[in-house]
Parts: structure tokens; C-alpha cells; sequence
């Protein structure tokens, strides 16, 4: 990439409509997205609904995106792991004109705070997406719980996998089985409290970024990436940002869908 370069240019693209956010619609009786402290919690950890996919409307939003990123010259695309944003990237940028790579990576999944956060079905999406470079959940024993292994307080992520093993029996075929339904019960035990915290989640924030601008220097000038992730990420690493105290503000909140260009500054 040419040195004198000093911004690159990021497509960012929330997940289409999930079935989630359409239970979540149906169960408080509305036609607008329920907030994350409005949510009915029956639906939130209804285990059906762990690791969903996109709803009929969802696909429609992917081809009002695919339109919009019809022409644009894409390189690569890092789209979160979990079922909706593979979704949802596979029908936006199939047979894009630019042909761009499609690396699936931990570090744009959402937060850990619901059953459709729960990347439980990701081996089985490897396999539909052959394609695509899942080799991130090779160093996992348990790749059905990727999420716990990917939070940034490796403690915390020792001390859940360890309590997800001890309600398996230490029985590692077990948990391979059902170590997210466990992961679930454990959610719903400490709810309100959350497996991670905003703060961590901004810490990732960081490491998104130093990503995109590592990959920005190494494509071809003028090129662009794409980001297909999630609401709340999005909207953290579309926020100001205080590196000192970690916090935010200011942030845009993205439609399910909606595509939306960053410009990224590169030191």
C-alpha cells in the first residue's frame, strides 16, 4: 500500500433482521427493535433461538445492502462467526464483482449477553461455508463454546469453561454436546450481571481496529474493507472514544442491514 496513504476506507454492515430480533419484536408486541433493557427475557434465553439465523425480511435487507455494496472494490470482509452475520455476509458479497476474501473472526462478534450470542452452531456453518477461513477454532477444545474462550478476561473465560465442564460431569463429550445450553442456564443464573462488561468489550474495540489497519496496509490502495458485525460492537467502535478511561459516547446505532462507510485512520 502506498505510504502517503493515511485513512483507509471500512464498510461497516450490521447483521440483517435475526429471528431473534423478530421474537424479541412479536413477544413485547411492537414493530420497532426492542431495546436491550426492554427485552422479554423468556425469548432472550429460549435455547431455540441460540446461535439464529435471519428471517425472510432479513434476507430482503441483504439485498437492499447488496445493492449498496454492489460496486464497491472489497478486498476482504471480517464478518463475525455467529449464524445471522455469516448470513448475512454470505448474501450480500456471493458473487461479488470483486471476489473479496471472507475471513470469519472472534474479534467482531456481539457481546455475550443473550442466546443468539452463543456461537454454538459454528462448525456446523464451517461446513456450509467451505470457503471461508474458520481456522481460529482450531485451538479451542471445546469450539462449541468460542465465545467464552474469546472474552477478554482469560480468567473469567477459565473459570466459566470450568463450570460448563463441572455440569457436564467432566465429561468432555458431554460438553461438546451441550456445554452451550449450559452456558445459557449460567447466563440466566447471573442475569442481570453479564459474562463480560462494556469495558471489556471496548478493549476488543481496539483490537478490531489495530486489525483493520494492519489489513488496510497490506491490500491494494484504494481498495476497501468490510466489517459484517452487530449493534452494539458497532455502534462502540463507531463511538468517541477515551482511551484513558475507557468509555464512549456519541456512537451510531445501525439498522439491521444497513451498510454504512468509516473512515479509519492509520498511524
Amino acid at each position: 500500500m502506498n505510504q502517503e496513504v493515511t485513512t483507509a476506507k471500512i464498510l461497516l454492515i450490521r447483521h440483517a433482521e435475526s429471528m431473534f430480533n423478530l421474537s424479541q419484536r412479536v413477544a413485547c408486541n411492537t414493530d420497532k427493535e426492542v431495546p436491550g433493557d426492554q427485552e422479554c427475557l423468556v425469548t432472550k434465553f429460549n435455547e431455540e433461538l441460540i446461535d439464529c439465523g435471519i428471517t425472510p425480511q432479513g434476507y430482503e435487507q441483504c439485498q437492499q445492502a447488496r445493492q449498496v455494496c454492489q460496486n464497491e472494490d472489497v478486498a476482504v470482509v471480517f464478518v463475525s462467526p455467529l449464524r445471522r452475520a455469516l448470513e448475512t455476509c454470505e448474501q450480500i458479497f456471493q458473487g461479488h464483482p470483486s471476489n473479496p476474501k471472507i475471513i470469519p473472526h472472534p474479534l467482531f462478534r456481539e457481546m455475550v449477553l443473550s442466546n443468539c450470542d452463543i456461537g454454538a452452531k459454528v462448525l456446523e456453518s464451517k461446513e456450509i461455508y467451505k470457503n471461508d477461513d474458520f481456522s481460529f477454532l482450531e485451538q479451542y477444545k471445546y469450539p462449541n463454546l468460542w465465545s467464552i474462550y474469546e472474552l477478554v478476561d482469560k480468567e473469567k473465560s477459565s473459570q466459566i469453561i470450568q463450570q460448563i465442564e463441572e455440569k457436564c460431569g467432566n465429561d468432555e463429550q458431554e460438553v461438546i454436546r451441550v456445554g452451550h445450553l449450559k452456558l445459557l442456564e449460567l447466563m440466566k443464573d447471573i442475569y442481570p450481571q453479564t459474562v463480560e462488561t462494556e469495558q471489556q468489550q471496548l478493549e476488543r474495540i481496539i483490537k478490531q481496529k489495530e486489525l483493520l489497519k494492519k489489513t488496510a496496509k497490506e491490500i491494494p490502495t484504494g481498495k476497501k474493507i468490510a466489517v459484517v458485525g452487530h449493534s452494539r460492537t458497532l455502534y462502540s467502535f463507531t463511538a468517541q472514544f477515551c482511551h484513558k478511561t475507557l468509555t464512549e459516547s456519541n456512537g451510531k446505532w445501525f439498522h439491521n442491514g444497513e451498510v454504512h462507510e468509516y473512515e479509519i485512520q492509520l498511524d
